[in-house]
């Protein structure tokens, strides 16, 4: 089915009706997309719920692909970690990797028996989880990041101009939150790197810096 094209959106992806054909990696897959929930936290978990089990996967997931932080910021993406996520349609957990560096399978029992055991005396509501491939890989993901957060001369006013990077696991994109009067930049960068990034024109940009969420 044809996505319409609005006048503003929240978030845009440029080049998906009519704009700038991409020079790189394309849209991503389908099949690797995540239906994740409009909120923060899931409808079908309570609070309490998600911030339990969510403090159990950050904290395997941080023993095994280590923890992202300013002087390797690239680091759980190079052992092969994209993201978390929720996906809506099925109400699981989703941990989103690289397959060529992470043992799908193996993670996935692994994920589920942390969950059990933070449920402590009710090991039967814990919440369902899977792990997918992502839609790019993570050599993929660090050259894009590398050209976003270091490089930032993909145009003249790249390297001038405020915004805020997050990596969205529900398709292995980066978020670029922006001015509306940057579109030039956004349209340049879109080109360069394709399905790899997207962009938020809602509010005022912060100063660069890359976000991880987990």
């Amino acid at each position: 089915m044809k996505r319409a094209c609005a006048a503003f959106v929240p978030i845009l992806l440029l080049g998906a009706c009519g704009g700038p054909a991409t020079e790189a990696s394309s849209a991503p897959r389908r099949e690797c997309v995540v239906d994740k929930p409009a909120g923060v936290i899931p409808g079908w978990l309570t609070v309490e719920e998600f911030h339990r089990a969510n403090a159990a996967i950050d904290q395997e997931i941080g023993s095994r692909f280590g923890e992202q932080g300013k002087e390797r910021p690239s680091l759980p993406l190079s052992r092969g970690y994209i993201g978390t996520t929720h996906d809506v349609r099925t109400r699981e957990f989703v941990i989103v990797v690289d397959p060529g560096l992470v043992n799908l399978k193996e993670l996935e029992e692994r994920l589920r028996q942390v969950l059990v055991a933070a449920q402590g005396s009710s090991p039967g509501s814990a919440p369902a989880l899977r792990v997918q491939a992502g839609c790019f890989t993570s050599e993929e993901l660090i050259e894009a990041q590398r050209v976003i957060t270091l490089e930032r001369n993909w145009h003249p006013r790249a390297s001038s101009i405020n915004y805020s990077v997050t990596l969205d696991a529900s398709d292995s994109s980066f978020v670029l939150s922006m001015d509306k009067k940057d579109l030039d930049v956004a349209d340049a960068l879109k080109k360069k790197l394709g399905g790899r990034v997207k962009f938020d024109f809602r509010g005022a940009p912060r100063r660069l810096g890359l976000r991880n969420p987990r």
